[in-house]
């Protein structure tokens, strides 16, 4: 059963103003998750927030709601030049995610800015984004002390601090950076942390930046699993795009094929209608006219393929597709869960094809064990990205070393 089963509270039953409650209908969250209905509340109050929770839970939704409801209420966006609310990430691209929430949540909002400071990217946005005055910044905490020192951002009035995945951020080594960046921030503050488990570090860290928390603790929700034929496909980065191509022209049904990037969501829907397909996308960076523009297209059949992110699929309740395929591979086996979700439906049969690079291995464990894969039906994936590792590399002129995902 569902968490959405198990908890049919809606969005306007938690106190939210109408413009966000809105913003979640345009996004197609119908009822709040366990996790966002215990805390959404509690943090409107101004309390500490202590979250056990999977990745997965929609615990994103369950802070970025309080934060801009905040932002409205206090009458800060658009007047301060300094963060307000500061979200530590331990990736750059749950990071990335988190900044698309935000973006889509506040769609019905003015002047509200968020800005993304992650490692691996280029300073000069980065800087040139901070002076523009964000009132929310999500970042990962190597970057953020980068900029902190070269004084490109002040946290001296941030009011809210989101801790999210802190036991992934602790085991990634960051528990310097983030007591440092703790004490940059105003201890006059709420602070809402969330960890899948919290003990040994966390709660180390747990003990150190929330003061009387109100504590929510949803882990052992148990996820329905959709009862669709599962496809892995081991490529290189630089094959995805012609076997995309390659499955469009074997599969004559409705595909969906997910991006991690709306960046890579635009690329890859021009390189479709490149191909001779008719194809939509799909992402925050799209407003609320052509998102439904999209949709509704592909719902009534003038286009067979939609690209879209995440974020932006949470809104996608159609029927009939056949066919999904992660072009990039998904932050969290939850996350994989609910993307092959979208086929399947109404007594359907459906299909979902995996494109998986090297730099997957860790969460297509993740994702065999969610699923409850037992080890003997391991072996023809593991077979299978072993034979198509080797072709490649040998086209590549690399040498092969079978398969190095498992």
């Amino acid at each position: 059963m569902t968490s959405e089963e198990n908890n049919p509270v809606l969005f306007a039953d938690l106190g939210l103003m109408p413009a966000l409650v809105e913003a979640t209908e345009q996004m197609g969250f119908k009822h709040a998750t366990s996790i966002q209905a215990n805390s959404i509340p509690a943090a409107l109050e101004g309390r500490d927030l202590l979250g056990a929770a999977r990745t997965g839970s929609g615990k994103t939704a369950a802070f970025t709601l309080p934060i801009l409801q905040r932002l409205c209420s206090e009458g800060v966006a658009g007047e301060s030049k300094r963060p307000f609310a500061l979200v530590l990430s331990p990736t750059r691209e749950l990071a990335l995610q988190i900044e698309e929430t935000f973006e889509a949540l506040s769609a019905n909002l003015d002047n509200v800015f968020c800005q993304s400071i992650v490692g691996g990217m280029p300073f000069e946005p980065q800087i040139a984004g901070l002076n523009e005055g964000p009132q929310v910044v999500v970042a990962t905490p190597g970057r953020l002390l980068d900029h902190a020192e070269r004084r490109n951002v002040d946290l001296s009035q941030v009011k809210m601090l989101v801790l999210d995945e802190a036991d992934r951020m602790l085991d990634m080594g960051f528990e310097e950076q983030i007591a440092a960046i703790m004490r940059q921030v105003s201890p006059d503050r709420q602070t809402l942390l969330f960890s899948a488990t919290i003990e040994g570090a966390s709660a180390r860290l747990a003990k150190a930046s929330v003061k009387n928390p109100f504590n929510v603790d949803v882990t052992d929700e148990v996820q329905e699993i959709p009862d669709v034929d599962i496809t892995w496909d081991e490529l290189l980065e630089s094959e995805k795009r012609n076997r995309l191509i390659e499955l469009i022209k074997e599969e004559p049904g409705t595909m969906l094929v997910f991006c991690s990037t709306r960046i890579n969501t635009r690329l890859c829907a021009k390189m479709i209608t490149k191909a001779g397909f008719k194809s939509g996308e799909l992402h925050s960076g799209l407003d609320q006219k052509q998102r439904s523009r999209s949709l509704q297209r592909f719902r009534d059949g003038t286009i067979r393929i939609l690209v879209a992110t995440d974020v932006a699929a949470r809104g996608i309740d159609v029927d009939n597709i056949a066919h999904v395929v992660n072009f990039d591979m998904p932050y969290s086996p939850e996350d994989f869960v609910h993307r092959i979700g979208r086929t399947a439906r109404a007594g359907r049969k459906g299909k979902a094809t995996n494109f998986v690079t090297v730099g997957d291995r860790e969460t297509v464990k993740q994702v065999l064990r969610i699923l409850d894969v037992k080890k003997d039906a391991e072996e023809a994936p593991k077979k299978a990205f072993g034979r198509r590792m080797k072709r490649a590399r040998q086209r590549k002129g690399v040498p092969s070393k079978g398969s190095r995902l498992f």
